[in-house]
């Protein structure tokens, strides 16, 4: 049940304490797989529900830790939450659960009698299991732990990876860019199909001013239409762009037909 409020809860506070927690209290698990208790199930299916229920209890953890975010672990030599998952789970059992399972007379968790399959069944079994369960219990956690340690890491290692990918992938492109400014164009409006400069077209003036660290951009001219519409006020700024075409604001107008070059 725990485990399902941790797979449904939003992030907060309330959720992080109750997954620290929780992670100390799976030592039951093992224990269940190893010295498995199903000699009451009878029904259809009741065994295999056992050991999915109890695998499970293993997987979700480590699910989580993968996750990240608030799910995440303290300090391996910090004992701190070890400490309060054990008290509670002692009180849990020796206080609630066995007086419920007095009056009831079902043997909840084996507080009535020992499992039949408890390796240390007998009249000492109680004693025996405080002193397994007081070593089982941090240790579960610290295994878990360290396993929540190692995939914190690992996605540490991804996420570097990925940033110096991105890094000498920049580094390593080449420096071109394209900037166009027009005004109602399309492509099968073009009157000339030049690599650089300005174009003039039926229904615009476009201004195309091509980058390159490769390639030298001086002495472009092409063709201008003899009555061009002008492009709007907003299209006259100027873009500096190192090793750009920068043309005459005369050539926006339509008096020239030609681009003069400049390296900014």
């Amino acid at each position: 049940m725990v485990q399902i409020f941790l797979l449904a809860a939003p992030p907060s506070k309330f959720a992080l304490a109750i997954f620290r927690l929780h992670m100390y209290m799976l030592s039951g698990a093992p224990l269940a797989l190893l010295f498995p208790v199903i000699n009451t199930r009878l029904l259809e299916f009741e065994k295999e529900i056992y050991y999915i229920q109890h695998i499970l209890m293993l997987i979700v953890p480590v699910y989580l830790l993968r996750l990240g975010g608030i799910y995440t672990c303290e300090d391996m030599y910090d004992l701190s939450w070890a400490s309060v998952a054990i008290g509670i789970i002692f009180i849990y059992h020796f206080v609630p659960l066995q007086i419920i399972a007095s009056l009831s007379q079902v043997n909840l968790n084996n507080m009535l009698c020992p499992a039949v399959s408890d390796p240390f069944s007998g009249p000492m079994y109680r004693i025996f299991a405080i002193i397994h369960q007081a070593v089982s219990l941090p240790f579960m956690g610290k295994l878990l732990n360290w396993i929540g340690l190692q995939l914190s890491l690992d996605r540490q290692k991804q996420s570097s990876q990925v940033e110096n990918d991105k890094d000498n992938k920049f580094e390593n492109s080449e420096p071109a860019s394209t900037f166009e400014l027009c005004k109602d164009i399309s492509v099968s409006s073009l009157s000339e199909n030049p690599a650089n400069g300005i174009v003039n077209t039926s229904s615009g003036t476009v201004l195309r001013r091509t980058m390159s660290a490769k390639k030298d951009t001086d002495d472009k001219h092409v063709l201008a239409d003899p009555n061009p519409i002008p492009c709007p006020d907003m299209f006259r700024q100027n873009y500096a762009v190192p090793g750009s075409i920068v043309a005459d604001d005369s050539l926006l107008h339509g008096d020239t037909a030609s681009v003069h070059s400049k390296r900014q």
